[in-house]
């Protein structure tokens, strides 16, 4: 019986990576910010840790490929709508009372930024700063 041909390694790595960001997702999800750790993030992952620091340098680089890949924060489209019909509003109040409305709607649709920010109001902490970053 032939063996199972492996992928290349380019293809691992980038398998690798996503389950790390997707287990990174799932523990702050379930558990919170506070599940947050290399050991954690690499059982959930079911990767060996080291491959934490080869690819990210470490959990906040991690994070941070987490945050940049993710759909974390609304986008303009979102806010602003595709054509940019909020800006053809006529009245500044009305603008912003349009972008505010869009923008607090694309956040609650997304839990996990709901948990991060919900978390970093009660008590700031490192991701905040990251996040502010990205």
């Amino acid at each position: 019986m032939a063996a199972k041909p492996r992928k290349p390694r380019q293809q691992r790595r980038l398998d690798t990576e996503r389950k790390l960001r997707e287990a990174v997702e799932a523990l702050i999800l379930e558990r919170g910010i506070e599940a947050l750790g290399v050991n954690a993030v690499a059982a959930r992952a079911g990767v060996d840790k080291a491959l934490i620091y080869r690819y990210f340098g470490g959990l906040e680089g991690l994070i941070r490929a987490y945050a940049d890949g993710a759909d974390f924060w609304p986008t303009l489209d979102e806010v602003l709508g595709p054509e940019r019909e909020v800006l053809a509003l006529e009245d500044p109040g009305q603008i912003g009372a349009e972008i505010l409305r869009r923008h607090t709607d694309a956040i609650r649709s997304r839990p996990l930024t709901l948990e991060i920010l919900a978390r970093e109001c009660v008590q700031r902490g490192p991701l905040t700063t990251m996040l502010e970053e990205v």
